[in-house]
């Protein structure tokens, strides 16, 4: 698998300090790099399989999982955008949105309710309309 070998490559890159790593020869290595990156903490979990047939592919991944455990990252930083207290303008944020959604939706209410009673009012007239008048309407000759 062409992202794997990928993945191998940039997790080698980090392991050797490299000054470039290769996060664009993947599209696994392109979604992953702001993680690999070195701005947030990384699990890796490795699944391998207790039977014999596995054996190869079992070694080949455990020593993958050795490899990216000797990779390190560095500290994990907090990625705020302004300065400070960006979770009291996400929460200001959150709390204008919602009064905004309530106000759409009773406006939303309130302009069904009228359609309802537009639809009513052009029933009445369809049917006061269906009284047969005195002299049927005749095309206008020229």
């Amino acid at each position: 698998n062409k992202s794997l070998s990928a993945l191998g490559d940039v997790i080698a890159a980090l392991l050797e300090k490299r000054t470039h790593v290769p996060f664009r020869n993947s599209q696994l290595t392109r979604l992953l790099s702001d993680s690999l990156g070195g701005n947030s903490k990384v699990v890796l979990l490795a699944h391998v399989s207790p039977e014999a047939a596995s054996l190869p592919e079992t070694q080949s991944t455990l020593l993958f999982a050795q490899r990216c455990s000797q990779v390190e990252l560095g500290k994990a930083k907090v990625n705020a955008t302004g300065g400070g207290g960006s979770s009291e303008a996400a929460m200001t944020a959150v709390a204008k949105y919602k009064g905004e959604l309530e106000t759409t939706k009773s406006r939303a209410a309130r302009a069904e309710a009228e359609a309802v009673a537009l639809r009513e009012e052009l029933a009445e007239l369809k049917r006061r309309q269906r009284i047969p008048s005195r002299e049927p309407l005749s095309p206008v000759s020229r």
